[in-house]
């Protein structure tokens, strides 16, 4: 698999608006896969860049996912969503998440990248990191999460799901598609290192990259490569 990931080409944003060490964080476990990935800041996000990409990673990010909105052109905002649209892909975690949707919900809603049939709102008003659980196809896991999203599973009837919040059953991580492309999301940190538990006073309940990649390499298919369904979609067990 490494082998053939060395000609995929990522594209990470590195700019305003991003949290300290998310995009490396990513791109770590990327480059470790093999993929070749580029950090790219607002300015970059041209046609050109995007040619021969085969996915874009908007990675976690502020408390204000605006910040990315504001930092962007309406230019470059068209020209990621054209770049999905045929049949690129895209990878949205945390606050990547929030802005694959159609609003930024603050105090005001904010138009952000529509890639999402449905506004993003989040799973929870606590804003401190802490571990939570989630029903990954149908297993339970422990990660990291801090200010996460919530995907309203109505919304996206054909999306594949790949995980809900254990409390709610609310989407945690889901694929759906845009145009001829597809859309990734995930709500927690899977990309999460131990020192991001450790620094935070959390119990480290060992890494997800190898979750994390199938997820990624799923989302690099172009059709999907399981039917969910995610079973007990409320069930607290």
């Amino acid at each position: 698999m490494a082998q053939s990931n060395r000609l995929k080409k990522v594209l990470i944003y590195n700019g305003p608006g991003t949290c300290q060490g998310c995009p490396e964080a990513i791109g770590h476990v990327l480059k470790k896969a093999g993929f070749n990935i580029q950090y790219i800041k607002p300015g970059q996000l041209t046609k050109r860049n995007f040619l021969k990409a085969a996915m874009y990673v908007q990675p976690g990010g502020s408390d204000d996912a605006s910040e990315v909105m504001d930092a962007l052109s309406e230019n470059e905002i068209r020209n990621l969503k054209s770049f999905v649209f045929n049949g690129g892909k895209y990878l949205g975690i945390c606050s990547g998440g929030y802005l694959a949707g159609q609003h930024i919900v603050d105090e005001d809603k904010v138009k952000s990248f529509g890639l999402l049939p449905t506004t993003v709102y989040e799973e929870q008003e606590d804003a401190e990191p802490k571990i939570e659980t989630i029903r990954w196809k149908n297993k339970k896991l422990s990660v990291y999460f801090q200010s996460g999203p919530a995907f309203n599973l109505n919304h996206m009837p054909n999306a594949d799901i790949w995980a809900i919040y254990k409390n709610t059953g609310n989407g945690a991580a889901l694929i759906n598609n845009y145009g001829h492309g597809r859309v990734g999301v995930i709500g927690p940190h899977l990309e999460g290192t131990r020192d991001w538990f450790e620094d935070n006073d959390l119990e480290f309940p060992g890494l997800s990259h190898d979750l994390l990649m199938d997820f990624i390499n799923a989302l690099l298919q172009d059709k999907s490569t399981f039917k969910r369904i995610i079973s007990s979609m409320n069930s607290k067990g």
